[in-house]
C-alpha cells in the first residue's frame, strides 16, 4: 500500500527581515569542536511583527569546512521559527584548520527579505 506524502505546510506570513542576535556573533572554537552558543535570529514581516513557523536557512560559506551537526552534517541547515518568531541553528562544528567562516541566514520562501550574517572564528589549538 502506498502512503501519500503530507501536503506542504502553509507559511502564514512573508518574512521581510531577519535580525541576528549580537551575543553569539564572533564566537571562537578550536578545530573540530563545536561553538559554544547556537546562532539565533528573529524573523519579522512587513509590519515588523514576529513571524512564527517561517522557514529559515543558515548557510556556512563554501570552503571553510565548518558544518552544522544534523543527521546529515553539512553547510546548510533549515529550521522553522518558534512561537516567538525565533529560529535557532543546530550546533555548528568548527572547521579542521584555523580560519574564519561566515554564516548567512535567509528566509528562502520570503520576498524582499534582508539576510543576517554571523562570523565564526576557529582558533589555533594549544
Amino acid at each position: 500500500m502506498r502512503v501519500a506524502a503530507p501536503p506542504p505546510r502553509k507559511r502564514p506570513h512573508t518574512v521581510k527581515a531577519i535580525f541576528g542576535f549580537s551575543h553569539p556573533n564572533n564566537q571562537h572554537a578550536k578545530p573540530n569542536e563545536p561553538f559554544s552558543q547556537l546562532l539565533k535570529v528573529e524573523a519579522r514581516d512587513n509590519s515588523g511583527k514576529l513571524v512564527r513557523d517561517a522557514l529559515i536557512r543558515f548557510q556556512v560559506d563554501a570552503g571553510t569546512g565548518s558544518k552544522f551537526r544534523t543527521p546529515t552534517p553539512g553547510r546548510t541547515a533549515d529550521t522553522d521559527t518558534d512561537e516567538n518568531g525565533v529560529a535557532a541553528a543546530p550546533e555548528l562544528v568548527a572547521r579542521p584548520t584555523p580560519g574564519k567562516a561566515t554564516i548567512t541566514v535567509t528566509a528562502p520562501d520570503g520576498k524582499g527579505r534582508a539576510p543576517a550574517a554571523y562570523l565564526a572564528h576557529v582558533q589555533v589549538s594549544n
